[in-house]
């Protein structure tokens, strides 16, 4: 899988736990026989989408060396070297 296709795939899979995360369901409201919409519940598979999702998307940064992982630091001589 070429670099590209790798960042896509990683934003996808954090888009799409942060879309189950905010759109899970609060509980069973047995009044109206259905389930209510909000933000309230903590959906572990929504966070573990999202949390994946930055991962690939943090190592992806790293192999393109626009961002050291491990430092945090985004300053990086070499990739400014070919724009001076």
């Amino acid at each position: 899988m070429d670099a590209s296709t790798t960042f896509a795939l990683g934003t996808f899979i954090a888009l799409l736990g942060g879309m189950i995360q905010f759109t899970a369901p609060v509980g069973f409201d047995k009044q109206k026989s259905t389930y209510a919409k909000g933000r309230e519940t903590l959906s572990p598979w929504g966070y573990a989408l999202m949390i994946a999702g930055s991962l690939i998307v943090l190592g992806q940064l790293n192999n393109w060396h626009l961002i050291n992982v491990w430092t945090l630091n985004t300053f990086n001589h070499d990739l400014l070297s070919n724009f001076w």
